[in-house]
Formats: structure tokens, C-alpha cells, sequence
């Protein structure tokens, strides 16, 4: 928690004593040096000037409100030390305190406000609430459920003396000299303590001016009622130390930003190490380990590790601490501590600044206003009768309250600084503005809160906290003083910094041309080959191992499908003597959820003959890639119980599935990923229709797509699905690298060899990609990091991943499962929200591409749903698309596939269930159910590749 423990505004004369002969503890109370319990009124009486500027700006701040916060909790810090004289050597330590002796008589925590008076619950008091710095112990009092203290006048007081409290060695403690004086509420200018003080001094002058000082301070207790409250439990007199201080009125309701309670806007800077990234820093730029625990559900042991609810190791909390920002699609969500009207949350009130990039000719030099119709401002869904609890910006989205949204949106560029800006044009529901909080204020201060080594400037406020604060102040700073904010208006504000996506994916994509040229063969088949991909995925994690160079070598089936001679058009444009074959472009095939290679088979026919050569390998965790469940026969998956998973179908004997993983591998508890070796895998035939009569398609069970397909690729480990995706773009490239090679002295490839001799071979130069489902999602991806890849098709897929599982209603049950699994209901509630901002931050990196891509849709799709298509399309630059302008056109580079005349009045909203009889199947490029439908998409997805100013109609209806 921001622990605002202040300094002492006023100051007081030492009160000299003479040098004790026996041990001595006593509670600090020295004004002159600052060392008093805190909070503290004495604080707020006057601001030292000697103090640094931000901590006089954050005092004077308190002085306006008339108190402390009361939107975050400020403990109570009171310290001891331990006086001994031994052979003329004064000796001070800090001592042990016996816990036990801090009872109800002992200590008194008295609340006052204009209703009434009572006592004030505390938490118990822990071993870790007393530290020993040097020669000083500070006792830590917090709040009960360290909660922010509720408005009002308080009273904290520990009693001395043989009736009080005590070391562990049974010595009472003591006031210290000074509150002694105070702790009899005597008037100090009488001439009987007139003359102890000079006698303490050493002269007259030096006696007023102590009396003058403490006597203000005797006064605010006597006439106060601190001393009366007091004495309702113990004589004041009696009194070790003792604090007061008012927590400030409520003044109107806030966004709330109080990290002790895991409170704060998602995303925001304050959870990052705000140093800048660097080569020599691991942790320089990414998510503090705080954040990082807290996002992976874990608690952080005293030893700084993040552990799980079983007390192990939590291995999704390093997958969080490696990330480097926030998600380009997620929520951006500021919390309220009221209620607020959603109809005054609008791109008026509520602004988006991007803090690196101009936006010529609009905006010349950042910090540049983000376009509000590219994200949506409070959605519907976060609402419940015009009220919410949360102020939301949603980039890349859709809401019912705007169709056009999910044609207008688009994600937030990657590695970019953005700053929002809240005003009090927000009304809570009583109509009245919003009000700055305490951290809001602090990012305001024109003064730093930490200097150039990191040190804070507010005292309380670690190193770390400060330097974050600070670097989000600098940020900010820019944007407050550009004209285009009210500063005085500003109810909050906030910087983020979205992950690095691109410069990543890259980075994989060349991860196999730095491998030898041996690692670029195929294997001695033709049709079904082999080639070593590079796998980065660890058996221990589920996700990327972090270094490279530890990617261990996995070798893939390829199925490659190629065409006639005499459908393969041009000669190849390379040196002699290859100009004199022919050239067949290449066709990346990439399959959905739960399928596999296999699936190319079905779009084989379409793409050879236009001349097209069309590959494909399974997916990671898919086809012969997939996972078993370990130490189990069957299982319950995709929403169908008693699955089999290993053994052949046919043969009705399913076998067991072992696992050489550590229980808890991977997060999976007793259950980890398994092998079925050596069984094989529960095969299904690629046409469905063979099931029911094997024989008549030759089919023995022995070949197809495993019954687990996609098993353990959408689960908690939102890090094993993140890496497991990210895997595709190294497998994909490798796949282009590996394929596409001329044999040479030093890697033969089959592959050329079997198609030279026929008289082509495959085009290095034309390279392409087509993804269905999953695969087209992925596509993104593949096709925006992989420079040879320059055309594209992407079939149904959609934006984003998060969105589709939460809101498909293929995926609702299965997903619902899951969040029940970690104590989350869907709707509008904090815990959901916060979970997509989480599962964003992991899962959706969006990447936009210039290259050639036509999309395709089908009508009312249910599983990946009409307007998640329209995200992605839109994103990928795509269209004309439904309900804008142009649309249908004659050519497009978006279409919309469907059974009937499609009227998308007829279309339930996602996640209900339910297709009118124009609905297009979601698999129609694939699975040949309406076949007119899968020639159609496929021929015009072939003919886009093949010449992409051949551009298909916007609708196709069969």
C-alpha cells in the first residue's frame, strides 16, 4: 500500500535528560528531527520548507482536504529504541517487543467524528509488523482488513510503565522525554515548569521557546479529547507515545487507485519497473513481480517467490514477469468507488493521448489524441441501468450499443505509450463530478516524487512506488500542458505501455534461417515428408523457454500436395540453369481448432490446379503434435465425456495415456501432458462420414486426426496458449524455409528433387498462406512477421482469440467451465472484466499487415461469430464490410458466404445460440457439407492468390 507516512511540520527543542545507567526502551518522539509516530496532526500544522518540494506539494495537498487520505489505508508507524550505559559508552539499539503485552489495556484506538465516538478494530498485530532498521524497531498498526481509514478524528496510544507494554525481556517501555511533558497536559508557562525547562536548557529564552512549541501540542490533546479518550481505558498520563490525525471527508466519488487493495486502473504503468529496457536488466521495463504474482492468482512468500494456492511455485507468475506491457486489445479499465452515469463517460470526458507516434497531418509530434471511434467508450455490457462501476475503453471490440464498432475499432499499436485522461465531466449517480484521489493529485505535482537515482522524495513511499509514480508524472506532464486537457478538470490520469508484438514475432520468424543449412531438408518422401522444426515450448512450463538457444529439434510430418505439370504457368525467374523449369507458388496451408495436416486434403484439389503447390503440418498440441491427459484412458473434452485417446477407435481397446512430467507440470496438477507411445493416438478419419462406414474409404483407424486435437491449448496456463501460437510462427517459417530449398552440396532437398525431374519446381519467390478458423487467427500473425509470405486468405477467423472463446457459443460452455474453475462468473462484474484484461494481456497480440489478404466470413457463424469476423477483416484492412458504405460491392477484399439471402436481423447476438436457414457452416471451406458453398470459397480464395486484382464479390449466396 502507499504508506503515507509524513514528516513532522513542526519543530521542538530537545528536552535533555541526564544519561541513563540501566537499559532503557522508549517510544521516538523527537519533533526536531522528525521522528514521531505517524500519520500525525503535528504533520499538517506547518510545512517545513527544508522538506523536499514533492513532499510539501503531497502536505499542503492534505492541508486542502483537511486531512489524511481516506482512499487508500496510511498505517500507523510508531518506533522504539533501547538506551544503555555501560562504562561510560552509550549504546542504542532497537529492541524486541513481547507482542503479547499489546492488549485492549494497553493500546487504545479511538475514532471520533460528528455522529459519535468509538473504539476502531485493528488487524492483529504480526511478527512482520515490527521491523528492525539499524538501531531503530517501527511497529506497523493497520486498519482492519487494511481498509482506508473511514473520515474522521483518531486517537492511537500505547500505554508505558509496569501497566503497559513491554520487551521480551520484560521491560516496560518508557515516553521519551519530550511526550513525557506532553503526556501530563501541564501548562508549560507556569513558572514552576518554567523553571525545569530552564534547568533542562540552560537559560530563560531557550525555556519560552520550548513552551511555545509544546504547548500547542498539549492544547490539541487536552482540548481535542485525545487525552479523554484515552483515559476511558488507561490514565493519559500512563502513555508511551501517542498520535493523532483527521482522515479527510469524503468529497465526492473518485477513480480508485490503492494498490494495498489490489484496486488500480488495468493497464497502467505502476505495475511495470519503470526502468527503461535493457539487455543488461531482465526485469528493466517489464511487469513488476508484485503484478506478475497477482496476475498468475499467486501471493508473493516472504522470500519474494510467488506461490500458488497449494504453496508451490507458481509457473505462470515468470510467463507474466516477462512481458514488457499490456495487451493492444484488452479493456482499459479505471475503477470508481461510486456508481457513475454512463451517459457522461464520452470522448469528451474521456481521453486516449498515444505518446509516441504522430498522426500527421492532424497531430505533428505526439502526444497525439487517439480517434475515439476506433475504440469504444463504455460499452454497454460494463453498464446495468445507466450506472457502472467502472469507466472502460475497449479497443478492438464489440458492443451491442454500436454495430458499426466492429468495423470502426482497431487494436492499439504495439510497444506505444498511451496516457488516458478522465475529467470530472463524469458524474457518479448522484449527478455530482468526479474528485481527484491521492494518486491522481500526486501525478499532478510539478515537482518530482523521486529524484534521478530513483530515491523517493515522499516520505512512506518506497523507491520503487516512486519511481513509478515518477515516471508515469513525466509522461503525463506532456499531455497536461498541451492545451488539448483542462488540467484543473482532470479527475484522473494515467500512462501504459502496450507489449512488444511485432519486433518478437519477427525475431521467431528468423529464428530458422539462423540454423545450419542441413537443418533446411525434407525427408526422402514426396507426399508426406519430414522437416525439423525448432521447438521453444518447455515440458516443465507449457511455455517458451526464454533462451533460443535451448530450442530442441522436432521433427514434423509435411503433407504436401502438388499439381500438374501443366497447370504450373511460368518459367522460373532465377539464374540458369533453374529458369528453364517451371515454377509452382506456394500454398501454406493452416488448419482450425482440433484439426490437423490432414485437413489440407480437403482444399488440395481447388489450390494444385490452379498450379498452386499446397503443404501443411500439424499445428503444436495438434494432429500428431497433440497431448494426451496423463495418467488417464478417457476424457471429457470439447463438451463430450468418456473421449478416447489413445488406441485405435476401431479396434474398441483404448489405452492408457502416461505422462514423464512432475505432478503439477505446467499447472496441471496430477494430470499433466501425456504420450500415448507406444500406442498410437485415437484417430478420426478427416471426413467425418468415413466413421460410419470405414470400409467404403479404405479407412483402418490407423491414420487421421487424433480424438484430442487442441488438448491442454485452452486452459488456465494462458502462457502455454500464448507460446504455443507463438510456436506457429517459427514451425510456419521453418516450414517456407525448409520447403522451398534448392538441393545443393549442403542440404538435398527431396522435395525439389521429385519435382525437378517432373519438370517444376517449388517458387521460393511466391509464397502464400490460407488459414480456416484458428488457422486464420494465427494467420495474422504467421503472414504479418514472415517477409516471404506476400498473399494471404484468411477463412472465418476472427478477433479477438478472447473475445471468440468468451462469446462463441461453441465455446461458452467449455469456457464457462473454466472461468468457474477459477471462481469467475461472466457478466459485468470486476472479477470477469479483469479476467479479459489478463487473459488480453497474454493471449491477443494483434498484428496489423499491409500485405495482400482477402478475408472471408460465414453468415451467423457459430463458433467464431459474425462481428468477431468483422474485428479481424477490419483490423487486416479488409472490406467493404456490412453496414458501411460500399457495401456489397462487385470486388472486395472481404466476402460473406451464405445458404440463403442473409439478413442479419435473423442472426442472434453472440453467445446466444440459434442459426436462421441462410447461415453458412463455419467449417464450409473444408467440409464439404454444402459443397457449392466450399467451391465457391475455395475458387475464389485460389483465383485472390493467384492474381489479387482478381477480386470475388463481397457476398456469395448458395
Amino acid at each position: 500500500p502507499l504508506a503515507f507516512a509524513l514528516a513532522a511540520a513542526c519543530s521542538a527543542p530537545d528536552v535533555p535528560t541526564s544519561a541513563p545507567t540501566a537499559p532503557l526502551t522508549a517510544a521516538v518522539f523527537d519533533p526536531t528531527n522528525n521522528a514521531i509516530p505517524l500519520p500525525n496532526d503535528i504533520a499538517l500544522a506547518q510545512i517545513p520548507p527544508t522538506l523536499p518540494p514533492a513532499q510539501q506539494d503531497l502536505l499542503r495537498a492534505f492541508q486542502a482536504q483537511r486531512g489524511f487520505p481516506n482512499d487508500q489505508e496510511v498505517p500507523v508507524t510508531i518506533s522504539f529504541q533501547t538506551t544503555i550505559v555501560q562504562n561510560g559508552t552509550t549504546t542504542v539499539t532497537a529492541p524486541d517487543l513481547d507482542f503479547g503485552t499489546i492488549t485492549a489495556g494497553t493500546l487504545v484506538a479511538f475514532l471520533q467524528t460528528a455522529q459519535g465516538a468509538g473504539t476502531v478494530a485493528l488487524d492483529p498485530i504480526q511478527p512482520i509488523d515490527y521491523v528492525k532498521t539499524g538501531n531503530v524497531g517501527t511497529l506497523t498498526l493497520h486498519n482492519k482488513g487494511r481498509l482506508p481509514w473511514t473520515p474522521g478524528e483518531y486517537i492511537i496510544a500505547l500505554r508505558g510503565g509496569p501497566n503497559g507494554i513491554k520487551t521480551t525481556s520484560g521491560q516496560p517501555i518508557v515516553a521519551a522525554p519530550t511526550f513525557f511533558l506532553i503526556a501530563q497536559g501541564a501548562q508549560l508557562n507556569t513558572e514552576a515548569n518554567l523553571a525545569l525547562l530552564r534547568a533542562q536548557l540552560g537559560s530563560n529564552a531557550a525555556a519560552l521557546a520550548a513552551a511555545a512549541q509544546l504547548q500547542p501540542i498539549i492544547d490539541l490533546y487536552k482540548n481535542g479529547g485525545a487525552f479523554a479518550a484515552v483515559d476511558r481505558v488507561f490514565p493519559h498520563q500512563e502513555a508511551a507515545v501517542m498520535t493523532t490525525f483527521a482522515i479527510a471527508p469524503i468529497a465526492g466519488t473518485q477513480v480508485q487507485l490503492d494498490a494495498g487493495r489490489g484496486i488500480v486502473p488495468l493497464p497502467i504503468d505502476l505495475l511495470r519497473d519503470p526502468r527503461p529496457a535493457s539487455a543488461s536488466c531482465a526485469a528493466c521495463g517489464k511487469l513488476t513481480p508484485l503484478a506478475a504474482c497477482t496476475f498468475a492468482q499467486g501471493k508473493l512468500d516472504v522470500q519474494g517467490v510467488c506461490r500458488d494456492s497449494s504453496g508451490n511455485v507458481d509457473a505462470a507468475a515468470g510467463g507474466f514477469a516477462a512481458l514488457d506491457g499490456f495487451s493492444t486489445t484488452g479493456f482499459i479499465l479505471s475503477p470508481t468507488s461510486d456508481l457513475v452515469v454512463a451517459s457522461t463517460i464520452n470522448s469528451t470526458t474521456v481521453k486516449m493521448f498515444d505518446l509516441t507516434h504522430a498522426n500527421p497531418p492532424s497531430c505533428t509530434a505526439p502526444p497525439c489524441l487517439v480517434n475515439p471511434s476506433t475504440y469504444i467508450t463504455e460499452p454497454v455490457e460494463v453498464t446495468q441501468s445507466g450506472l457502472s462501476p467502472v469507466i472502460a475503453l475497449q479497443p478492438a471490440g464489440a458492443t451491442a450499443g454500436d454495430p458499426s464498432s466492429v468495423v470502426l475499432t482497431r487494436p492499439l499499436q504495439d510497444n506505444t505509450d498511451y496516457a488516458v485522461v478522465i475529467t470530472d465531466g463524469v458524474h457518479d449517480k448522484t449527478g455530482k463530478a468526479l474528485v481527484p484521489g491521492t494518486v491522481a493529485k500526486i501525478l499532478q505535482f510539478n515537482n518530482p516524487v523521486a529524484d534521478a537515482n530513483g530515491t523517493s522524495q515522499l516520505a512512506g513511499i518506497d523507491n520503487a512506488t516512486a519511481s513509478g509514480l515518477e515516471a508515469m508524472r513525466q509522461k503525463l506532464g506532456p499531455v497536461l500542458s498541451s492545451g488539448q486537457v483542462d488540467r484543473s478538470h482532470v479527475a484522473m490520469a494515467f500512462t501504459f505501455h502496450t507489449q512488444t508484438i511485432l519486433a518478437v514475432g519477427t525475431q521467431l520468424g528468423a529464428l530458422p534461417y539462423t540454423q545450419p543449412a542441413a537443418t533446411a531438408t525434407v525427408g526422402p518422401e514426396v507426399l508426406e515428408t519430414t522437416i525439423t522444426t525448432f521447438n521453444l515450448l518447455d515440458n516443465l512450463t507449457g511455455a517458451f523457454n526464454p533462451d533460443p538457444t535451448k530450442a530442441a529439434g522436432e521433427p514434423l510430418k509435411v503433407l504436401v500436395a502438388t499439381p500438374a505439370l501443366g497447370t504450373v504457368a511460368a518459367n522460373c525467374a532465377l539464374p540458369a540453369p533453374l529458369n528453364g523449369l517451371k515454377c509452382s507458388p506456394v500454398v501454406v496451408f493452416r488448419h482450425g481448432l482440433g484439426g490437423g495436416r490432414a485437413n489440407m486434403l480437403t482444399v488440395a484439389n481447388t489450390f494444385t490446379a490452379k498450379g498452386f503447390t499446397v503443404v501443411a503440418i500439424d499445428a503444436a498440441k495438434h494432429g500428431d503434435r497433440s497431448f494426451c491427459t496423463g495418467n488417464t484412458t478417457t476424457i471429457s473434452f470439447g463438451g463430450v465425456n468418456n473421449v478416447q485417446q489413445c488406441g485405435n477407435l476401431l479396434a474398441q481397446a483404448p489405452q492408457p495415456c502416461t505422462t514423464l512430467l512432475p505432478t503439477g507440470a505446467q499447472g496441471d496438477g496430477a494430470n499433466p501432458p501425456g504420450t500415448c507411445a507406444p500406442a498410437q493416438f485415437a484417430y478420426l478419419p478427416v471426413s467425418r462420414t468415413c466413421l460410419a462406414n470405414p470400409a467404403s474409404c479404405g479407412w483402418t483407424g490407423t491414420e487421421g486426426i487424433p480424438t484430442i486435437s487442441s488438448n491442454y491449448l485452452v486452459t488456465a496456463n494462458f502462457f502455454r496458449t500464448r507460446d504455443t501460437l507463438r510456436q506457429d510462427i517459427v514451425d510456419e517459417s521453418q516450414l517456407v524455409r525448409a520447403i522451398t530449398t534448392i538441393s545443393g552440396p549442403a542440404a538435398a532437398n527431396a522435395v525439389f528433387d521429385r519435382t525437378s525431374g517432373q519438370g517444376f519446381i517449388l517458387d521460393p519467390t511466391q509464397v502464400y498462406f490460407a488459414g480456416q478458423s484458428l488457422g486464420a487467427i494465427q494467420g495474422t500473425v504467421d503472414v504479418a512477421t514472415n517477409p516471404r509470405i506476400s498473399r494471404a486468405v484468411l477463412n472465418v477467423g476472427g478477433g479477438t482469440i478472447v473475445d471468440v472463446f468468451t462469446n462463441s457459443p461453441a465455446f461458452v460452455t467449455t469456457t464457462n467451465a473454466l472461468l468457474a474453475s477459477l471462481g469467475i462468473q461472466p457478466g459485468a462484474n470486476s472479477a470477469f472484466l479483469q479476467f479479459l484484461v489478463v487473459a488480453k494481456t497474454v493471449l491477443d497480440p494483434v498484428a496489423q499487415t499491409p500485405k495482400n489478404v482477402l478475408t472471408q466470413a460465414a453468415f451467423c457463424d457459430q463458433v467464431v461469430p459474425n462481428p468477431f469476423n468483422f474485428i479481424l477483416d477490419s483490423t487486416m484492412g479488409t472490406g467493404p464490410l456490412p453496414g458501411l458504405p460500399g457495401f456489397p460491392a462487385a470486388k472486395a477484399t472481404f466476402q460473406l458466404f451464405a445458404h440463403g439471402a442473409p439478413d442479419f436481423t435473423t442472426c442472434p447476438a453472440p453467445p446466444t445460440a440459434g442459426a436462421p436457414a441462410a447461415a453458412a457452416p463455419h467449417a464450409f471451406f473444408t467440409d464439404w457439407s454444402i459443397p457449392a458453398l466450399t467451391v465457391g470459397g475455395q475458387t475464389d480464395a485460389a483465383n485472390f492468390l493467384a492474381d489479387p486484382a482478381t477480386l470475388p464479390p463481397s457476398v456469395r449466396v448458395f
